[in-house]
């Protein structure tokens, strides 16, 4: 829809909603979709059928141990469990608990009932010491669960602001009581979980494959309850995770470091300290002194590496060592003394890794092993039926029917999933040279061979590098390959330099692509040295360099992007040896050209101009609009020294193809969504769209007030619409309001820095996109279904599933090679233009088309994924033996404060060379 016909078929009602909503923080849903085919679908979502109707009581509980000493969370529903047990006259009913510190009961409890003595039985089955614990209960809140019914029945949450706050704080406080009530069915059901979280796992009847032997396989339950209008449903849905193997704490390190003979291991068997505390720091493990005393569970806190042999004074003030420690106290002998031990609980309470047991069904967070990842990719294989019956099986097991946490508080969930309707949106037309169109096929697919890129670069010196393999006969690869390629370039309309001296303003003649510069370098190579010998020899710098691996996720990889991006300024293509070995097939090489193209200036395709939402059919033109996309990469839950790295990429070309980008880093880990320095990072990029979009000096001062509002309305942009990738329901409100201060504090000070503050500011449209949800579709209807049995690309589904408040929706815009379809779920937070839904669902639909690495469309829109590409090049952002995992580097401690660690970081960081750094190096 065009931009003006969505302002003109706003309704006063919907205007003055939005701007309720603007006030109150969130947009608000200016209706659903109506553009597009319908058609039936099944949600992998259960209906409540009946709420309670009595409130809820909340209580704050708090746990304390008789000595003092703080109480491992592990064991908090251990306690609370028995407490309830333990006074069934005070408990009529079991209550619903989070696993933290929140508890509600579905009636109040007498106004003395405040403290209880508590015991524990812990993980290994001992009974505790009686009244070890007491749990302190604290009346916080009263729960009317009416709220619910009331917003999701009408789609309006209030008048004001003060209501509409008072309102999503009480459907928040609501909600999370039914979600605590579903996570409890699973936890009852699975006693071996140790999640605490929306996910249950259990380790399943017989073994999955894990493809590593220090990891298990587990199956896991996902329930979550989410409102949508006229009802509220529980999403359940199947998954895995990859545990750390139970069992003894020595044979799962051997397994880990590949060590098949525990009498070989030496101090030289355990590669980096620093990796191998990362990987044991935060288990819990049982320690076993002999046959009949063992510990609670407490966790690895750090690595010993002097072994049993580690000396310290014991209580009598006596020098021992660990292993005699345990022969004199415990009589047992320690077979292994030489390798190194672990502190328990505290640094103190060192112990064998072979008296360690570790408990089962602890997650492994860290990076997994290609094998590892493999087989995770197996088993996400399933193909949408499989899904959807392990769905329905799971809903079974669940049986919630007759568990006392839903059936006993009064609520019931309907047998069988829920069905809606979709809508199928069009996909756009690709258009490449000469308004070539081409309509992209039912699975949202077209081709390269036969068709000219619609901007082709130009192609000056270039080189090709043979990386050889040890003891590698000569062969033909590397001439065959190039000649491959030259043609494919010549083919797809690419040309070479522009001739020297050339005069402006004559068109240019169709100069040949040259011959690249052929060499060959052993892995390893210094590319800085090889790299002068290839300037001299071709008497210039190449602008490309095409480095042939047969490895290219190795360090040979890095070097070569690092002295693309980095130090020379050129752009850099990595091929696959196995790719091109007999001759490359046309998919690859197009595919490696596409790339090529966007890092030499080019574009590849671009879509019909009329197609997007600020395109004025009266004059024909696009209003001035931008694209902002936005991510941030964190390290693993369990590394806190590596850096988080933001990711900005912005459009710099009527065409929504060109972007730029910039990126940064901060330490904080997932914890810190919000990107540090945002508006540093944009400012440039404003900057940089005036310097393209308008005269090269500052517009006049002393023109008419008129005249100069118009042509600065030439030079900057007005509509800004800015997808934001991995950003968590709890943070969606926090990263919206700093990100949107930055934006237009960047814009100021770019206005600013052109002298021309007067400029307007652009109205924003604040996207949060994440394909991190269980939310999953299944076509009820053939014709909208794939020959996989997916929903077919360009399957939105807002009306009967999305909130009933704010602006969401969910967009299938992919059809997936394997498994089932994940779509991608919009979540509009700030709506300062006047788009619908149809407006912002095919923007969206139609961004999925624009990225220029793949002949198909993608699972999130363009910009989305190259922010996450800048994200990803992070490793070639630091230089030779500065592991950003801190696997290799030295001066990283755990200890270290945060800042230290960022100045260290900050100190390798890039910068990207001017020569590329506005081009699309990243891609």
């Amino acid at each position: 829809m065009a931009f003006q016909a969505a302002a003109a078929t706003a309704t006063p009602t919907q205007q003055a909603l939005h701007r309720q909503a603007l006030a109150g923080g969130f947009a608000v849903r200016p209706g659903y979709g109506t553009v597009g085919r319908r058609f039936n679908a099944i949600a992998n979502n259960y209906a409540i059928t009946t709420l309670p109707e009595d409130p809820f009581h909340h209580y704050d509980a708090e746990i304390v141990s008789a000595s003092g000493r703080p109480v491992p969370k592990r064991i908090y529903k251990l306690i609370v469990v028995n407490m309830m047990t333990a006074s069934p006259g005070t408990f009529i009913r079991r209550g619903i608990y989070d696993g933290n510190r929140n508890l509600w009961f579905s009636y109040a409890l007498p106004p003395n009932a405040s403290v209880f003595p508590a015991n524990a039985d812990d993980e290994q089955g001992q009974q505790g010491q009686p009244a070890r614990y007491m749990v302190k209960l604290r009346h916080v809140a009263v729960v009317d669960l009416r709220v619910l019914t009331g917003v999701i029945l009408s789609g309006f949450a209030g008048q004001t602001k003060a209501e509409r706050m008072h309102n999503f704080r009480d459907m928040a406080s609501a909600v999370m009581v039914l979600n605590a009530a579903f996570q409890m069915v699973g936890r009852e059901l699975y006693k071996d979980n140790t999640n605490r979280k929306s996910i249950v796992y259990h380790k399943p009847r017989r073994e999955l494959d894990s493809g590593v032997s220090w990891l298990e396989m587990w199956v896991g339950h996902y329930q979550s309850v989410r409102p949508s209008m006229d009802r509220l449903t529980v999403n359940i849905d199947t998954t895995y995770g990859m545990m750390y193997r139970g069992g003894n704490l020595l044979e799962l390190v051997l397994q880990y470091l590949n060590v098949r003979n525990v009498r070989n291991f030496t101090s030289r068997d355990m590669g980096s300290v620093h990796q191998l505390e990362r990987f044991l720091k935060g288990l819990l493990v049982i320690v076993r002194r002999n046959d009949t005393n063992r510990t609670k569970a407490k966790r690895v806190v750090k690595i010993i590496p002097e072994g049993a042999r580690y000396g310290f004074d014991d209580s009598n003030g006596d020098r021992a060592t660990v292993a005699s420690y345990f022969q004199r106290v415990y009589g047992t002998t320690i077979r292994f003394p030489d390798i190194f031990c672990v502190a328990v609980g505290n640094k103190d309470n060192v112990v064998p890794l072979e008296l360690c047991e570790v408990l089962p069904g602890q997650i492994y967070r860290g990076y997994l092993p290609p094998a590892a990842t493999s087989k995770a990719v197996q088993q996400g294989k399933q193909g949408p039926a499989a899904r959807m019956s392990a769905i329905e099986q799971a809903h079974k097991d669940l049986k919630y029917e007759s568990s006392d946490f839903i059936r006993g508080v009064g609520m019931t969930v309907a047998d069988r999933p829920l069905r809606l309707q979709g809508l199928l949106k069009a996909a756009p037309a690709i258009y490449f040279y000469g308004d070539e169109r081409v309509e992209a096929t039912r699975n949202s697919s077209f081709t390269l061979p036969g068709r000219v890129f619609f901007s082709p670069s130009r192609v000056p010196g270039w080189a090709v590098i043979y990386y050889i393999d040890s003891n590698e006969p000569p062969n033909n690869i590397v001439q065959r390959f190039a000649s491959d390629i030259r043609e494919r370039m010549r083919r797809l309309g690419m040309k070479g330099p522009v001739p020297p001296n050339h005069p402006p303003n004559v068109p240019i003649p169709d100069v040949p692509i040259p011959n690249p510069h052929i060499s060959q370098v052993s892995r390893g190579c210094n590319i800085h040295e090889h790299m002068r010998n290839v300037c001299r020899q071709m008497g210039m710098l190449p602008e490309l360099v095409i480095g042939i691996m047969s490895h290219p996720s190795d360090a040979d990889q890095i070097a070569l992007k690092r002295f693309g991006d980095i130090e020379a300024g050129i752009a850099t293509q990595v091929i696959r040896k196995d790719k091109i070995v007999g001759g490359a097939a046309d998919d690859y090489l197009h595919n490696v050209l596409a790339k090529v193209n966007l890092k030499l200036g080019g574009i590849n395709w671009v879509l019909q101009r009329e197609r997007f939402p600020w395109y004025n059919a009266s004059t024909k033109k696009l209003v001035n609009a931008m694209i902002i996309g936005a991510d941030v990469s964190h390290p693993p839950p369990m590394n806190t020294t590596s850096p988080s790295i933001c990711g900005v990429v912005a459009t710099m070309h009527p065409t929504l193809m060109k972007y730029v980008a910039r990126s940064s880093i901060q330490m904080g880990g997932a914890r810190r969504e919000t990107i540090d320095g945002l508006a540093d990072l944009l400012t440039p990029i404003f900057w940089l769209y005036r310097k393209n979009s308008g005269p090269k000096d500052p517009i006049p001062s002393g023109l008419p007030p008129q005249e100069r509002r118009d042509l600065l309305m030439k030079c900057w942009p007005l509509i800004l619409v800015y997808y934001r990738d991995g950003v968590g329901e709890t943070q969606l409100a926090e990263v919206t309001a700093k990100e949107l201060a930055a934006i237009h504090a960047a814009m100021k000070a770019a206005h600013a820095q052109w002298k021309e503050e007067e400029a307007p500011m652009p109205k924003v449209t604040f996207v949060v996109v994440s394909k991190r949800h269980h939310q999953r579709f299944f076509p009820d209807d053939r014709n909208a279904a794939d020959n996989k049995g997916n929903c077919l690309p360009g399957s939105v589904f807002d009306e009967g599933i999305a909130h009933p408040v704010l602006f969401d929706f969910y967009l299938q815009s992919q059809a997936p090679i394997i498994g089932t379809a994940r779509p991608a779920h919009y979540v509009v937070t700030y709506n300062d233009n006047p788009f619908d839904c149809d407006s912002l669902e095919q923007l969206s639909y139609d961004l999925c088309y624009t990225y220029q690495r793949a002949t198909r469309s993608v699972s999130i829109p363009a910009p989305t994924y190259y922010a996450d590409l800048v994200c990803r090049r992070a490793k070639f952002m630091f230089p030779q033996g500065h592991d950003i995992d801190g696997n290799s580097i030295a001066s990283v401690s755990t200890g270290d404060s945060p800042d230290v660690l960022l100045n260290l970081h900050q100190r390798h960081f890039g910068p990207v060379h001017p020569n590329v750094m506005n081009k699309m190096y990243f891609v």
